[in-house]
Parts: C-alpha cells; sequence; structure tokens
C-alpha cells in the first residue's frame, strides 16, 4: 500500500480506479478553488490517494468481508434475543 497523501487534479478523481498492476482508492473528494491572481482562479478537485497491488487490495476485501460476516451473524444473534424476549413475555 502507498499512502499519497492529499492530492489536486483538475478532473474529479474516481472513486476507485484498476490499472493493469494497481487499484487506486480515491476518498474524502471534494472542489477546491485558489486564486494565483486577481485574473486566474483555478479550480479542481483535492482528495485523499492510496494505491494497492492488486494483492493487497483482494487481501483488504477478503478482510472486510470477513468483518462484516462477523458483524452479520452478531445482528443476528441479538435479534433472536430480542425476539425471544419478546415471544417470552406473552
Amino acid at each position: 500500500m502507498k499512502n499519497y497523501g492529499i492530492v489536486r487534479s483538475a478532473e474529479q478523481p474516481p472513486e476507485l480506479e484498476v490499472t493493469a498492476s494497481m487499484v487506486f482508492v480515491a476518498s474524502n473528494i471534494l472542489p477546491y478553488e485558489y486564486a494565483e491572481d486577481e485574473k486566474h482562479i483555478n479550480r479542481g478537485f483535492e482528495y485523499t490517494l492510496i494505491g494497492y497491488t492488486k494483492d493487497e487490495y483482494i487481501k483488504l476485501l477478503s478482510e472486510q468481508n470477513t468483518e462484516l460476516k462477523t458483524e452479520l451473524l452478531d445482528t443476528q444473534g441479538a435479534l433472536c434475543e430480542v425476539y425471544e424476549a419478546v415471544l417470552g413475555g406473552e
């Protein structure tokens, strides 16, 4: 992973860009403008850019998927407890 930090561009970047060997993730995309002088105002976008190799990105997605599965199971368990408590109260 390589964190490029805050990047500025004249064009709005895609949130996800996949190349032959890399995956680039742009986040916190905000418009910006600054004046070079009284006559010239530059406009563009400022964003955080992180680059991953494809293997790194696949691993990241796999880890996030595992976390989501765990959270889903925890939520299902909690819903079952609530359901049983409601039915038990009747």
